[in-house]
């Protein structure tokens, strides 16, 4: 995945991992820095481990940051994706896309 990712969560209900993210850096820094003006893109991304060993990563849900800039957090709550961000006040609700954003299927890779 392209992204910076943060906040890595375990969704027992689907299986997944969820995490939240942001396709462009160079949004984050002057957000980091104290520019509130600044809008961070960002949003949902889940990884499902298979049988195989592979994992099926998709990324689900992003925002142009309008709203909720710099996601930092993204989780399933009753049907529902909730966004957070430690910069922004509030959580953003959003309904869950009936399809992915993308998905692909990553070989992963067997240690001992």
């Amino acid at each position: 995945s392209p992204y910076v990712l943060d906040n890595i969560e375990f969704d027992v209900a689907s299986g997944k991992l969820t995490l939240s993210g942001s396709p462009r850096l160079y949004e984050m820094l002057p957000r980091m820095e104290g520019d509130a003006s600044t809008e961070v893109s960002g949003g949902m991304i889940t990884i499902l481990p298979q049988e195989d060993g592979s994992y099926q990563i998709e990324d689900v849900l992003m925002h142009d940051g309008s709203k909720l800039s710099m996601i930092s957090s993204a989780v399933f709550v009753n049907g529902k994706i909730l966004l957070g961000s430690p910069p922004s006040d509030g959580v953003l609700v959003c309904p869950i896309p009936g399809m992915p954003l993308a998905s692909k299927r990553v070989q992963g890779e067997v240690r001992k």
